[in-house]
């Protein structure tokens, strides 16, 4: 394979591994969005004990760190 070619091919590779990361990174935002409006439902309908509210806000903390995580591999793969 040529020089030109691995390297079209290392581009897209690099395209599609940053297209994925993207994606995953907005959905795990969403979630986390989403999450933050079911609790607060929960809060407003007096549906909700304070386990239940430390439990959504475990998964919430959990998404965020996976947010962080996904945020830094596109950032380095990009370098």
């Amino acid at each position: 394979m040529s020089k030109e070619r691995a390297a079209e091919k290392e581009t897209s590779v690099q395209m599609a591994y940053n297209s994925w990361h993207q994606l995953l990174y907005n959905k795990l935002y969403n979630l986390e969005y989403f999450l933050l409006a079911v609790k607060s439902d929960l809060r407003a309908a007096g549906l909700t004990s304070a386990k239940a509210d430390e439990m959504i806000e475990g998964k919430i903390q959990e998404i965020r760190a996976e947010i962080r995580s996904t945020k830094n591999q596109i950032y380095t793969r990009q370098k």
